[in-house]
């Protein structure tokens, strides 16, 4: 009985206040209808117990119910256009708190989604209808597009047009990521991108398309192929195929200035926040947890260890509060940052979760929505753990 109870008391969802305090109420009745049985009558002493004993398999089964009833998403967007295999929340800028959602396809259509209505307000399809890797927004509010085989496209989200377009030397299927910072690699904006190289990085700027420099870790021939990166402000963060990610400081050096060891698999996705703290996912089925302090140094903080193999995608909450997971088997992990204290296990989608992204904004209502972007062609919108403390 207690163990039930316990259980459903760690449950942070889905479970509602009143049916708890009732059946701890229950629970604290003493026994002494039963000990005074002989003067009371035994007859309403059983009447009096079976009562409780009914109210108590009541309560029991509302609880294990709503236990065994997960969250779902507050909302479904349906693109019907292959398969999602990219998203990211950009800025709205005729609301700066109602924010935009951008996603790419496998049949090559990007999308701009009005998440406040709930539809697409925007689409367009990729030259020659190639595959979309990434949609990213950049520091002007352009959005930048990566398809198959290197192909880049930048649109100008107010005006609803295409820039410019150009092909690369093709970076196969790692996601470019887009700088959101001022920068001196050009006005219109840059983006890094992996190099057919092993243990490269590129840096192009996005107008041109020109190459503007190239990173690399002091070993190149030993890391393989770059798999995911991630440009912040001030650094770059690059996941290579032995299993390591490397820390770059792109504005002064070329060289990686530091390096850590993170994954016995090749590292699949990256992610990091402004504070430093950064996840990595891979082929195994652990998650690394990571700090990138002011000095560019970087240091691993602890593992998660996941239920089973394979994590596509990654992100951590913007309040540093929740670290969050895709897998290859469509389930959507969450984790307390603190300790890595499992929160819950979403098992919403069908296929491959490709990318997760969560949104800011002043109002609450539009903050810290969880997009979670599939291969069975559906993108899912959860607003949970608002209040979690690590």
């Amino acid at each position: 009985m207690f163990a039930t109870i316990g259980l459903a008391c760690c449950l942070p969802v889905s479970i509602t206040t009143n049916s708890l305090t009732s059946l701890f109420c229950l629970l604290s009745l003493d026994e002494r209808p039963l000990v005074n049985a002989e003067k009371t009558g035994g007859s309403k002493c059983a009447a009096d117990m079976t009562s409780r004993t009914a109210v108590y398999h009541h309560l029991s089964h509302e609880i294990v119910t709503k236990m065994a009833a997960p969250p779902g998403p507050f909302y479904t967007l349906r693109p019907h256009a292959g398969e999602i295999t990219t998203l990211s929340f950009i800025k709205n800028t005729s609301n700066l708190d109602k924010p935009l959602l951008t996603s790419g396809s496998s049949s090559g259509r990007i999308s701009i989604w009005d998440i406040d209505v709930k539809r697409e307000s925007w689409k367009t399809t990729t030259a020659n209808e190639r595959s979309v890797i990434a949609v990213e927004p950049m520091n002007n509010n352009n959005v930048i597009s990566q398809s198959r085989e290197g192909q880049i496209e930048v649109y100008d989200i107010a005006s609803q047009k295409k820039l410019y377009m150009f092909n690369i030397d093709d970076p196969r299927f790692c996601k470019l990521s887009a700088f959101k910072a001022d920068n001196s690699f050009g006005s219109q904006g840059s983006f890094a991108v992996a190099s057919s190289q092993f243990g490269k990085v590129n840096i192009f700027v996005s107008d041109s398309g020109k190459l503007v420099t190239t990173l690399k870790v002091a070993k190149p021939s030993n890391k393989g192929t770059c798999m995911c990166i991630q440009c912040a402000a001030n650094y770059l963060l690059a996941g290579f195929e032995d299993g390591s990610v490397a820390l770059f400081d792109y504005r002064n050096e070329q060289e990686a200035v530091a390096e850590l060891k993170v994954h016995d698999e090749p590292v699949m996705c990256v992610h990091c926040i402004d504070d430093g703290l950064g996840v990595t996912g891979s082929a195994d089925n652990t998650l690394s947890v990571f700090t990138v302090t002011d000095v560019l140094t970087i240091t691993h903080k602890y593992n998660i260890t996941l239920n089973s193999k394979g994590t596509s995608s990654a992100a951590i909450r913007n309040d540093g509060r929740i670290v969050t997971a895709g897998g290859w088997d469509g389930r959507m992990d969450l984790y307390g940052s603190k300790k890595g204290k499992p929160l819950a296990s979403l098992h919403y989608h069908t296929a491959n979760v490709a990318a997760l992204d969560y949104s800011t904004s002043s109002l609450p209502e539009m903050n810290n929505i969880i997009a979670c972007g599939s291969r069975d062609g559906r993108i899912s919108l959860w607003n949970l753990y608002q209040h979690v403390q690590h």
